[in-house]
């Protein structure tokens, strides 16, 4: 397949993930760079013969708008991502993935030879499968008499309710004692 961007040569097609070499921390900024660990990240741009801008898409360097450090509940869509220039030593194609436990093949389209039955069968096993491990990282617990199912801040046990749950998502009460 050719790649027809005339701003880059083809070696890290614009949009495609790599891996770049960026440090985590001061120290290993002020390190030997060789030494710097591999991270994740996309090709925004080639900007020279040699030379590419790229986003490093790790979480742990992600900062939040201000440039602070992000805290590890931060919602992806509040997450900013550094921009760097590297040459093409600090950047490499994502190593192949280490393939992982047997799971069944969950793809969503049809091949042409599959009738109607099948694909619903499949569908169902993909649907069972996927909610076997999303209900399965879930603790049902049994409800308790003294308050609804649903509290609302007007209801007496607000302020418990609301400890309870910042307690357990290690949420602690902003200055003002809201969220």
């Amino acid at each position: 397949m050719a790649y027809d961007d005339i701003d880059n040569d083809g070696r890290f097609p614009d949009d495609s993930r790599v891996e770049v070499r960026y440090p985590r921390s001061r120290q290993e900024e002020h390190g030997d760079r060789a030494a710097w660990p591999w991270l994740p990240g996309s090709i925004v741009e080639q900007c020279g013969p040699d030379e590419w801008r790229v986003c490093v898409e790790d979480r742990g360097v992600a900062v939040l708008r201000d440039g602070r450090p992000a805290p590890r509940n931060t919602a992806p869509r509040n997450l900013y991502y550094p921009l760097c220039f590297r040459d093409s030593t600090e950047i490499r194609r994502p190593a192949p993935a280490v393939p992982g436990p047997s799971v069944p093949a969950l793809r969503v389209d049809a091949t042409p030879a599959e009738g109607y039955l099948a694909k619903v069968a499949r569908l169902t096993a993909a649907r069972d499968h996927a909610k076997g491990r999303v209900l399965g990282e879930y603790l049902l617990l049994p409800l308790d008499e003294d308050r609804p199912v649903v509290v609302d801040r007007g209801h007496p046990s607000w302020a418990e309710v609301d400890a309870e749950q910042r307690e357990r998502l290690g949420d602690p009460l902003s200055e003002e004692g809201r969220p």
